[in-house]
């Protein structure tokens, strides 16, 4: 898809594709994600290789205990006022309200678990718009 966009091409016009936005419904919700080529990666992606599976563990246990749908929801109201205005280019703005939050409120249980702010973050954003893309849709 990176070397040729498909869609562009079906129309007429050759050149690189960005990326595949995929959709569909389970459940009931409505899930979107989208697939970058490594031309339009805008960061690195770490798959956790060299990193302790304990510590990976700890990792999600800390997220799944701390990302929580009740926060997400929180995050919705303070950024949108009302959850039904979504809009995913706001993404970030939630983002960044779960994670201020996440610090500010599990310090300790961050502390207690051995874990630091930037062993986790990357999981507690990763979560977050996980939840906007299959919540908010």
């Amino acid at each position: 898809m990176e070397a040729e966009c498909q869609v562009a091409k079906a129309h007429g016009v050759t050149g690189i594709g960005e990326g595949i936005v995929w959709r569909t419904d389970h459940a009931g919700k409505r899930i979107l994600f989208k697939v970058k080529g490594v031309k339009h990666s805008v960061s690195k992606v770490r798959d956790g290789a060299g990193t302790e599976p304990e510590k990976l563990a700890s990792i999600e246990e800390f997220v799944a205990y701390a990302v929580t749908e009740n926060r997400f929801q929180q995050a919705m109201a303070v950024v949108f006022g009302d959850p039904k205005c979504a809009d995913v280019k706001r993404l970030g703005d939630v983002i960044r309200w779960m994670s201020q939050d996440e610090l500010k409120e599990e310090a300790d249980t961050l502390e207690a678990s051995g874990l630091t702010w930037k062993e986790v973050n990357g999981r507690v954003a990763a979560r977050t718009r996980e939840l906007f893309l299959t919540l908010a849709a």
